[in-house]
């Protein structure tokens, strides 16, 4: 029998009785299997080190199977069987988180919303599958529905609504119309911002309470930490509220002492009142660099990714930050080592921390980019690369009152995942090196990522 390449109907005959002879021998199938068509709605990880989040600890050589966008099974791979029409993502050499929370973020409003799905890609690109955004308008409301339903691609969306206090918000009853307000219009969170009576306070504090929505922001500058901890604050959004409200609030520090002592009586004071705490250390930490050498700033491949309408503020003829005596430095660096030393102990009282990031709040802080900084300046703080990590996933969802639904990997949480080249637990700095994030079940790898970052403003 010629085995020639004959391009003839005998040879066709031919070719059909040689596979026939062959697949009896063992050399060939039978007959070839079907293709696989795979189901969009699975995929698994396979082989990867996977970072749990409930506990402090990598589990070795996992495979994690996702369906319809939720963790369904988390075992070893030696004894998990993967559907043949999964998606199989190589987990090899890799370590697998769950997705990152930034507790606090400023979208874009009014005439400039329109750069929001922009900033929402910008965030998922660094991991960051959650936000909490804390300038909210009815916008942002239609936004987070609009992500939740599929419309805009994006993190998923947590907004208070505009700042309460003054000079909007001056008696008890704005307060609590205020509170019932923003309940009505679906805000998840009440803001406080600046100066508020005694009175007003007291009313917004009993009116989130009675309405069950989180009061969290800044500090009452005119009343206070005591005040706001007694009247039920739910979360102080940075450390730096400290130096106002409590160290400056009618005090002179004249010893490392005294100093010592205030830290440790602020954070005795807030865990008793059971609040929560966001740092935002990094956006202060960033200060002098913005005074000292502002181009350094401007210049970086995250900010070449922001609109200029948006960065309009930051530039060196309209940033406030260039206003500021150079002689002042020192004074916001040592300000800054006194706000990691806060951090550090509110952690060993057990106050419960949330990573946040004042995102687009300045120049320094650019979405996503600037979660790793932050955890980074955590760590730089005092914390373990662990607690670091809790603090933007299992704390998050803790305080977000959905305990399980995201911030561990783990059966039946949504399939918000980053998967990371490095083990984040020996070294924070991995977070950053992403090999691909996971999106609600939705798998983007690294090129997608690229392409997101490099979409054009």
């Amino acid at each position: 029998m010629s085995l020639r390449p004959l391009r003839s109907k005998s040879f066709d005959i031919s070719a059909k009785i040689l596979a026939v002879a062959l697949s009896f021998a063992g050399i060939l199938p039978a007959q070839a299997p079907p293709p696989v068509t795979l189901d969009s709605s699975l995929a698994a990880f396979v082989g990867v080190n996977v970072v749990p989040m409930d506990r402090d600890i990598v589990l070795a050589d996992q495979t994690v199977l996702v369906r319809n966008g939720r963790i369904a099974h988390v075992g070893p791979r030696s004894s998990t069987v993967v559907p043949g029409s999964a998606r199989r993502i190589d987990g090899r050499n890799k370590w697998l988180i769950p997705g990152l929370v930034d507790a606090h973020v400023h979208l874009a409003y009014i005439l400039n919303a329109k750069h929001n799905p922009l900033l929402l890609r910008l965030f998922v690109a660094e991991g960051v599958t959650t936000v909490v955004n804390l300038l909210g308008l009815p916008e942002h409301v239609d936004l987070r529905a609009k992500v939740a339903r599929g419309e805009v691609f994006g993190p998923t969306i947590f907004t208070s609504g505009f700042y309460v206090g003054e000079p909007f918000t001056k008696t008890a009853a704005q307060a609590d119309s205020a509170v019932r307000q923003q309940r009505a219009t679906g805000f998840d969170l009440v803001k406080l911002h600046g100066t508020i009576s005694a009175e007003a306070f007291q009313s917004l504090a009993t009116a989130a309470k009675r309405e069950e929505i989180p009061l969290v922001g800044h500090l009452p500058r005119n009343l206070g930490l005591k005040f706001a901890l007694d009247a039920g604050q739910s979360m102080i959004a940075h450390a730096e509220e400290y130096l106002y409200g409590w160290f400056g609030f009618g005090r002179t520090l004249n010893s490392r002492e005294q100093v010592i002592a205030l830290v440790d009586t602020a954070a005795a004071l807030t865990k008793k009142a059971g609040a929560w705490v966001t740092p935002t250390l990094f956006v202060f930490g960033a200060i002098p660099a913005q005074r000292e050498n502002l181009d350094s700033v401007l210049t970086t491949p995250a900010m070449k990714r922001i609109p200029d309408v948006l960065k309009f503020d930051w530039m060196p003829d309209r940033n406030s930050y260039r206003r500021i005596p150079l002689e002042n430095m020192q004074g916001f660096r040592d300000q800054y080592a006194l706000l990691k030393r806060v951090t550090k102990a509110l952690h060993t009282a057990g106050v419960p921390l949330l990573m946040g990031t004042d995102a687009m709040a300045t120049a320094a802080v650019l979405p996503g980019t600037s979660a790793h900084q932050e955890l980074h300046a955590l760590v730089g703080a005092g914390l373990s690369p662990y607690e670091a990590l809790k603090t933007a996933t299992v704390n998050a969802a803790v305080f977000l009152r959905q305990p399980g639904e995201f911030g561990v990997v783990a059966p039946g949480s949504r399939a918000d995942l980053v998967m990371l080249d490095a083990n984040p637990l020996q070294q924070i700095g991995a977070t950053s090196r992403i090999s691909g994030v996971m999106l609600r079940g939705r798998w983007l790898p690294k090129a997608a990522l690229d392409s997101l970052r490099n979409a054009i403003p």
